[in-house]
């Protein structure tokens, strides 16, 4: 019997057919594209915020210029208050009540700078910064006016209050939608 050898791919050739058309493939996002165009709220609150900035350093100069006075009215005030405390304690607590006053001046005014920034460069984090500090901004300055109001007069009695209006003006168009969008990088959902 004479032996056989299957047949090689090449002795077998396939008839020639042609390649089926390819079908067409569109890809869609979900979400509508983010305009890399800053959103005017976003400019807006920048501006309040330097704004507020501005009124925070105006009524620490302000009070800096007249710490003398700001500091005698304190102690007048704490004594009348508290007649059996000592000299050294009302001191004391007119120095604390000053340092404490400076230095959130001073937290507020870095830590809006920094969070304005962040804003202003597409970090949503710095929305949260500026929200914590116009709470602080507000609070501290409504206390320190309520501390100090009888030594306050004229535009150091008012800037506290606008520096506190100006803080959570300042923050509030940041909340706003467009503005969410667009910190997040993420467009709105397409019907499907």
């Amino acid at each position: 019997m004479p032996v056989r050898y299957a047949p090689t791919v090449t002795d077998h050739k396939p008839p020639h057919r042609p390649r089926p058309e390819r079908p067409e493939v569109r890809v869609e996002p979900l979400r509508e594209p983010v305009s890399d165009d800053r959103p005017r709220a976003v400019d807006l609150a920048v501006a309040v915020w330097g704004v507020a900035l501005v009124a925070l350093a105006a009524t620490a100069a302000l009070v800096g210029l007249d710490q003398a006075a700001i500091r005698a009215t304190l102690r007048d005030t704490l004594a009348a208050d508290s007649p059996d405390t000592s000299a050294d304690d009302i001191a004391s607590t007119v120095d604390i009540t000053m340092i404490a006053s400076g230095a959130v001046a001073v937290l507020v005014l870095l830590l809006a700078l920094m969070g304005m920034v962040q804003v202003r460069g597409r970090n949503s984090t710095g929305r949260t910064v500026l929200m914590l500090i116009a709470v602080v901004a507000a609070a501290g300055s409504l206390v320190f006016w309520y501390t100090a109001k009888d030594a306050l007069s004229g535009a150091t009695g008012i800037l506290p209050f606008v520096v506190a209006v100006l803080a959570v003006a300042g923050t509030a168009p940041l909340f706003a939608r467009p503005v969410g969008r667009w910190l997040s990088g993420q467009g709105q959902l397409r019907p499907i």
